[in-house]
């Protein structure tokens, strides 16, 4: 199953879901730790802005962190157990990232 939420509910819901996969979707200075008994390598940290052109001091989403994020996406299975997605707000990063996922 995939879950959506915002920064605000993320600790909730990682220890609510106990996901095995997280997606960070924030900027650098939003960006939170991985959850206890969670593996690093199944906490994704993008780090990007929400904006959808190039302004200065942010960082735009680029094909290179397409390909990270796709690649973080197959790599996850729904036996796997749940995949929690989340950005600042809940609403455009990671709900376009659970598009992504092709589930």
């Amino acid at each position: 199953m995939i879950y959506i939420c915002n920064l605000q509910e993320l600790e909730g819901h990682a220890r609510a879901l106990a996901p095995s996969h997280l997606a960070s979707l924030v900027s650098a200075r939003e960006l939170p730790p991985t959850p206890d008994g969670m593996p690093t390598e199944r906490h994704l940290k993008l780090i990007v802005h929400d904006i959808n052109s190039p302004l200065p001091g942010f960082i735009l989403a680029d094909e290179a962190h397409m390909d990270q994020l796709i690649a973080f996406l197959r790599d996850w299975q729904p036996d796997d157990g749940a995949l929690l997605l989340h950005c600042m707000a809940g609403i455009s990063r990671s709900t376009a990232a659970a598009f992504m996922s092709g589930w």
